[in-house]
C-alpha cells in the first residue's frame, strides 16, 4: 500500500526544516510496511493529484518573501487549499502555514497578535504532551484540530520530537489505526523513540 502525501509548494514552505515531519512519517510508515510518495501540491496540479488520491496534505512555513512569490506566481493557490480540505484529506499547517489556514477561513477563529513569544513550550492535547519551539505573534492555539484541518504553531521538525503525534497522522494517512498498529518495525519505531525522548528532555530543560 502507498500512502500519498501532499506538500503545498515545499520548495518555498520549508523555512525551519519542515518538511522533515514528511521524513518523519515515511521513516514511521516504511517500518510498518507502507510505501510512500511525496507531491509537491500547488494551484494547477491539485485537481490531478486529489483524482489520483491524497492521504495526507501538509503546509510549512515560509518566509515574507516565499509568500509574496506565491501569491504573484499562484493564483489558484488558495483555492487549491480550500479543495483539498473540502475533499476531507488530513491537512496540516505549520507557523505561517497554520496563519494562511486561518486567513482563507479553514479554521473557527480570527486572527489576532500579541508580542512576539520565542520559546520551547509544552501543549496538552487529548492527553497527549506536545512539545515544540514556537516563534510568533499569533494569539491563537499553539496546536489546533477540527475535523480533518489540523494547524500549529510548533515550526520545524515537530514530529521528531513527538512520536505519538506523527503516528496519529499515520494512522489517519492509512486509514487504519489497527492496520498500522499490527504491522511490524516496533524494533526500529522504539530507536526512534528514544532519540524523540533525548530531544524532548532538552527542550523541556528550555522551558520558561
Amino acid at each position: 500500500m502507498t500512502i500519498r502525501i501532499g506538500a503545498f509548494h515545499h520548495a518555498e514552505l520549508n523555512l525551519n526544516g519542515d518538511l522533515q515531519n514528511l521524513l518523519v512519517l515515511a521513516k514511521r510508515l516504511n517500518a510498518r510496511g507502507f510505501s510512500c510518495e511525496v507531491v509537491e501540491l500547488n494551484g494547477s496540479n491539485f485537481e490531478k493529484e486529489l483524482a489520483h488520491g491524497l492521504d495526507f496534505a501538509f503546509i510549512g512555513h515560509g518566509s515574507e518573501a516565499a509568500w509574496a512569490s506565491i501569491d504573484v506566481t499562484d493564483a489558484n493557490f488558495e483555492s487549491a487549499l480550500l479543495a483539498v480540505a473540502d475533499a476531507g484529506v488530513p491537512l496540516l499547517g505549520v507557523s505561517s502555514g497554520f496563519e494562511r489556514m486561518i486567513r482563507v477561513g479553514l479554521t473557527d477563529f480570527e486572527l489576532r497578535r500579541v508580542d512576539r513569544r520565542s520559546e520551547f513550550a509544552p501543549f496538552d492535547w487529548n492527553g497527549t504532551e506536545i512539545i515544540g519551539y514556537v516563534n510568533s505573534e499569533l494569539d491563537v492555539p499553539l496546536f489546533y484540530q477540527k475535523g480533518n484541518i489540523y494547524g500549529t504553531l510548533f515550526h520545524g521538525p515537530l514530529f521528531a520530537k513527538n512520536p505519538e503525534l506523527a503516528d496519529h497522522f499515520c494512522k489517519l494517512a492509512t486509514n487504519s489505526a489497527d492496520e498500522f498498529d499490527a504491522a511490524n518495525g516496533e524494533e526500529y519505531l522504539s530507536e526512534l523513540d528514544n532519540f524523540a525522548e533525548l530531544a524532548r528532555a532538552v527542550a523541556r530543560g528550555m522551558f520558561s
